[in-house]
């Protein structure tokens, strides 16, 4: 995005204003402010186009995460100057990078036997955490971390190593022309199942806190899933060698706040159960602002949290929790700031919305908030929706995406905030599961008035085969058209031929689309996956794309991608995710014939 203040007052403005947590830090021997950004799950689901106003311009800088959309996109391109290992790099490494080159793995991690972030149908992201999003920041101190989707086992050693429940990566950019060392380090592997418990799995994505230094997620399990709310020690969980042995946390507590913690240094979680709830789908979505949190269960009622990292972490009990669906299985829900409503797609296909206390958009199906919203959508026609709604808080828009709207199609339905203004595109044949699409950079540097651009959507073809799709608006933001030219990225109907989610970033004057297929990859027409899972790009910067950029295989696909920095050095822009298939060892950054899990990052610049 573009706008009219440097990027010196920018950071200025962000940190003092908006982050008066964050630490301060020594460079070059003068006194700055570290600006810190959190990535997760919830990012991909509220992105904010331009405002049309400067009272809208206002009200938006009071949340954090517009300030933390607008520092991916705009923080200065990281220098290197307090990275040593960038010290020799070449005249015209950067150019380099940024040429057309056959895609390449940065790095490949086990995350363990069987284990993926998220599965077949529901793919879940990890989330990565920058502790500096400034030039000269010491980015080795960033990390990604992944849930694993198997039941956690706590290891011995090195020889019994166990299995993490959830576990975070260190010295991102580790590798050829890395920063960081040679490889990623496991920065701390826990296993959650801290009461005996062999069942409980993390297939959620996790949620950061705006300094990072905690992490929530959902622990599923039959007859009473739980919050878990983590503060990690870094090496907690690995042995000597740095090899994960997955331990747990060391102090476990199920009520009382974040004093409640030893403050030895040592790592600490809160446990807060749903009973008899279980909840297999919801992730959490944190409110930074108020430092609150939702997240729904399996019997369609949707739960709210509060003093989730700052507080006595409690669940809300006065006007929560709101049955939103009796009997139906709850994606992640989605806050607006703007009005104070949360959005829902659950396994019948239904979108809702919830009111909570100052919401200013709709009305009550009965009270007063927090309460649910009058109006409710069958979207889905009685077919699931796999995917939270997406977000435009800037237009006031609300979008499902829908595999199977009863009626033969695949469509992605928008509405305003109230869920009136409903409008339906269709993205092909009814069959597989459809996932979130992204704007382009051209929808997002436009506002409510003047809206331009695209709404990206890898949907079906006449024959459910996975396809590109391009979504055009109306200069309020209203979708208007789907384009007529489709690229088809994948030769497998149905279910197996599904795509991932869709990630966006402007990188560099490049407007990338990042997504996979889980089978079926093309092996033609510049593909490269002959037939298997595949990982590809797509630059839209000059419009609808003739063909990918570039693919590599993935066994299964992959999860949700999360994008890291905006920069020139090799591996500091980047894409983090899991294979949802199992891999060798010897294809995940060890050696032997075992089959895992497997962490990966790539470079952005190795898919241009």
């Amino acid at each position: 995005m573009t706008f009219h203040i440097s990027m010196k007052s920018f950071v200025i403005v962000a940190a003092v204003t908006l982050f008066p947590t964050l630490l301060v830090k020594q460079t070059t021997g003068l006194a700055t402010r570290r600006v810190s950004v959190p990535y997760d799950w919830s990012h991909q689901h509220v992105v904010y186009s331009r405002p049309a106003s400067l009272s809208q311009a206002w009200k938006l800088q009071q949340e954090p995460r517009y300030w933390q959309q607008i520092m991916r996109r705009n923080a200065a391109r990281r220098s290197g100057n307090n990275l040593p290992e960038l010290a020799g790099t070449q005249d015209g490494e950067s150019d380099r990078l940024h040429k057309k080159s056959p895609i390449h793995r940065d790095w490949a991690e086990s995350l363990g036997s069987g284990a993926s972030t998220g599965n077949s149908t529901y793919s879940q992201f990890p989330a990565k955490f920058t502790f500096d999003i400034s030039p000269t920041s010491e980015s080795c101190a960033d990390y990604a971390v992944f849930t694993t989707n198997v039941p956690g086992v706590t290891g011995t050693s090195e020889a019994t190593p166990g299995q993490a429940s959830v576990i975070a990566f260190q010295n991102l950019y580790a590798g050829t022309n890395g920063a960081c060392g040679a490889a990623p380090t496991v920065a701390w592997a826990y296993n959650t199942n801290v009461a005996g418990d062999t069942t409980g799995v993390v297939n959620g994505s996790p949620s950061l806190s705006l300094d990072g230094t905690k992490v929530a997620f959902v622990e599923s399990k039959p007859g009473g899933s739980a919050l878990h709310l983590l503060q990690y020690t870094l090496g907690d969980g690995t042995d000597a060698n740095g090899v994960s042995v997955a331990a747990p946390p060391t102090n476990l507590l199920s009520s009382g706040g974040w004093n409640s913690c030893p403050t030895d240094g040592s790592s600490c979680m809160i446990s807060l159960t749903f009973t008899p709830a279980t909840v297999s789908s919801s992730s959490p979505f944190y409110h930074f602002a108020t430092d609150e949190l939702y997240v729904g269960d399996d019997n369609g009622v949707l739960h709210k949290f509060t003093g989730v990292f700052n507080g006595t972490p409690t669940e809300v009990t006065s006007g929560w929790p709101i049955a939103v669906n009796p009997g139906a299985i709850l994606n992640p829900p989605v806050f607006d700031t703007a009005t104070n409503n949360a959005y829902v797609t659950d396994s019948s296909g239904l979108l809702s919305y919830i009111r909570d206390v100052a919401s200013n958009s709709g009305s009550c199906a009965a009270g007063n908030p927090p309460c649910l919203g009058a109006t409710s959508l069958s979207v889905g026609g009685g077919h699931p929706i796999v995917d939270a709604p997406l977000l435009d808080p800037s237009t006031g828009k609300v979008f499902a995406f829908v595999g199977n709207n009863g009626g033969g199609h695949a469509v992605v339905v928008q509405a305003n905030t109230d869920l009136t203004g409903v409008v339906t595109q269709l993205v092909g044949a009814a069959g597989a599961p459809l996932h979130l699409g992204a704007f382009d950079n051209t929808y997002l540097n436009s506002s409510a008035g003047s809206i331009s651009g695209f709404l990206y959507v890898c949907g079906k073809g006449a024959a459910d085969f996975p396809t590109l799709r391009q979504i055009g608006f109306d200069s309020s933001g209203t979708m208007s058209n789907v384009s007529l030219r489709v690229l088809q990225v994948g030769n497998i109907a149905g279910t197996g031929g599904q795509c991932s989610p869709l990630t966006e970033i402007f990188n560099s004057g490049t407007d990338f689309m990042f997504f996979s297929v889980q089978s079926g990859g093309r092996s033609n027409a510049g593909f490269n996956c002959g037939g298997q899972g595949c990982v590809m790009s797509a630059v839209v910067t000059g419009g609808f794309p003739s063909g990918v950029a570039a693919s590599l295989p993935e066994a299964g696909g992959t999860s949700g991608i999360i994008i890291d920095n905006v920069g020139t050095f090799g591996q500091d822009s980047s894409l983090y995710f899991s294979r949802l298939g199992q891999s060798t060892l010897t294809s995940c950054g060890g050696s032997g014939s075992s089959l895992v899990g497997c962490a990966i990052k790539l470079t952005q610049s190795g898919l241009n």
